[in-house]
């Protein structure tokens, strides 16, 4: 069993509505995993500040593969939001979704994938969270 990195495929999922104050830092914390996703969706819900022009901003810093996907009269909040990927994009193998507004460890990815591939039986992982003050 087990993984290997150089075929691991991730697509990352953020659902978001109205993040520009931390979707840069959000997107630079997955950019920052040891393990690096295949493509990164911003699903951007009814934006009406600059969370998308700061996306498009950042996609000139990098060359990872972030995509933005605009929501459709959306009624079902995130969910809905989501289910409109799902509906509509091809992701890959595996799937993270989280919101915009969270920052994840370095090895968080790698950590997933870890428990993945040592139990057939898993379908999904989930990290805990921990708040930090900004004080």
């Amino acid at each position: 069993m087990g993984y290997s990195s150089k075929k691991t495929t991730i697509s990352v999922l953020i659902p978001a509505h109205n993040e520009q104050e931390i979707i840069v830092e959000t997107l630079k914390s997955i950019l920052s995993q040891t393990l690096k996703p295949t493509e990164i969706i911003v699903i951007c819900d009814h934006c009406s500040d600059n969370t998308i022009p700061l996306i498009y901003e950042f996609k000139k810093t990098t060359k990872a593969n972030v995509k933005i996907f605009e929501t459709k009269d959306n009624k079902g909040r995130k969910a809905g939001a989501l289910n409109q990927v799902f509906n509509k994009l091809k992701l890959q193998k595996h799937v993270l979704i989280m919101d915009a507004d969270t920052l994840i460890d370095k090895n968080a990815l790698k950590s997933g994938m870890d428990m993945l591939s040592k139990d057939e039986n898993l379908a999904a992982v989930s990290s805990r969270g921990v708040m930090q003050s900004s004080a």
